[in-house]
């Protein structure tokens, strides 16, 4: 665990997600949950060590899989924007960890069973303020990279949790984003107002400013691509091709290249037809 600032601190060595936690005398203030059943029990153990009151929270900072299957465990509130209590809703309980081919760490890992989600008790549609003795949080809804997401600004220590914004070394989720939003969010970072920031990535740890750029321009070409296949009226079984043109940015991880094709493949092709040919987007689900 690293302390990032005076009593925030943040886990990097868990399957899947970065964890966050703000511990003060009140309580604990947890960002995400892990999602093996291991990792879970040494977490809690980590936080049940820590010094603080007995309010327990957790902020899930979007509806990804790989950073809420663990929120029941937890054993505390959850909070989420409100668009996370509207997509469980849809989402099948319990859940069944099988055939899944979307590119989620959690599918590397036959061993979870059946998930029983635990949906937020409390929930904001643009911005909300939890006063934490003396150091507010405040949460605010994020635009552009998954459904129901928000990040997690630390104004009096300048820290702020991105969620999956950005995602250096990997491909970015795709399935659900709005492309030409999230390079508007991205673009947010890069003002003044983020200067001397410490921003925290979902899945990374600690972002630096190269790695915003990055991911906008990452973005960018994703969008000039599947513009360009659009315009030529490509069926969405075309989109493949354009995987080995995107993969070269992640030589650098060879263990990781199936899971990530996978990510780009099923990212890719949602986005595609969700943005283009939503007539088609039934049957290709029902394909999987």
């Amino acid at each position: 665990m690293q302390e990032i600032g005076p009593n925030v601190f943040i886990e990097t060595g868990f399957a899947g997600v970065t964890l966050g936690v703000i511990t003060m005398g009140s309580g604990v203030i947890m960002i995400d949950a892990p999602f093996l059943p291991e990792d879970i029990r040494s977490w809690r153990s980590s936080l049940a060590m820590m010094n603080g009151g007995t309010d327990r929270f957790l902020i899930n900072l979007d509806a990804h899989v790989d950073r809420i299957v663990g929120a029941r465990a937890m054993d505390c509130i959850v909070v989420g924007q409100e668009e996370l209590a509207h997509i469980f809703q849809t989402r099948p309980f319990p859940y069944r960890s099988q055939s899944m081919t979307t590119g989620a760490e959690w599918e590397n890992y036959e061993s979870l069973g059946t998930f029983r989600w635990a949906p937020p008790e409390l929930t904001f549609k643009n911005e909300m303020t939890m006063h934490w003795d003396d150091m507010p949080v405040v949460l605010q809804q994020c635009c552009g990279a998954e459904l129901g997401s928000l990040w997690v600004n630390l104004p009096s220590q300048r820290i702020l949790f991105l969620g999956d914004l950005v995602i250096p070394n990997q491909p970015p989720f795709l399935a659900n984003a709005q492309i030409p939003l999230w390079v508007e969010t991205l673009n947010l970072l890069l003002e003044p107002e983020f200067d001397g920031y410490t921003l925290i990535g979902g899945r990374s740890g600690v972002i630096r400013q190269e790695d915003i750029r990055w991911q906008i321009r990452f973005l960018e070409k994703v969008q000039n691509l599947l513009e360009e296949l659009k315009d030529q009226n490509t069926p969405e079984s075309e989109i493949e091709a354009m995987i080995p043109c995107l993969m070269a940015e992640f030589e650098d991880s060879p263990s990781q290249m199936a899971l990530f094709q996978k990510r780009l493949n099923w990212g890719l092709t949602m986005y595609y037809l969700r943005n283009y040919f939503p007539e088609n987007i039934k049957e290709t689900e029902a394909q999987d």
